[in-house]
């Protein structure tokens, strides 16, 4: 979405996505005034100026990122992590897993 002075307005998936940071992590550093400020596009609805957002990614020294250099965050919106089919934990396949019910259990009131 661009406004009538050509600015590009992104959402917070969009802010996610270029920072790599999570939802909470973004609103941290908005209220610390570390990040930039969103802007009210109306109702509820908010918006980052992308621009605002680049140079903001391309001012942090690569520890606060994380090394995000290496993902193609710096100057580019291209992120290059290792595919997530990489196994993080395995367990042994004839280990029986434990089903787990998400409903609740009833209590016996009488």
């Amino acid at each position: 979405m661009e406004d009538k002075m050509g600015f590009r307005f992104i959402t917070l998936a969009g802010v996610k996505e270029l920072t790599a940071f999570g939802r909470e992590k973004i609103y941290k550093l908005t209220r610390e005034g570390r990040f930039p400020s969103p802007r009210k596009a109306g109702g509820r609805s908010t918006r980052w100026i992308e621009h605002e957002v680049i140079e903001w990614i391309e001012a942090q020294p690569k520890a606060v990122l994380g090394g995000a250099d290496c993902c193609g965050i710096v100057g580019s919106k291209a992120r290059s992590h290792p595919p997530a089919s990489t196994p993080v934990a395995a367990t042994a396949p004839d280990t029986p897993r434990k089903r787990v019910s998400s409903r609740r259990k009833r209590v016996d009131r009488s």
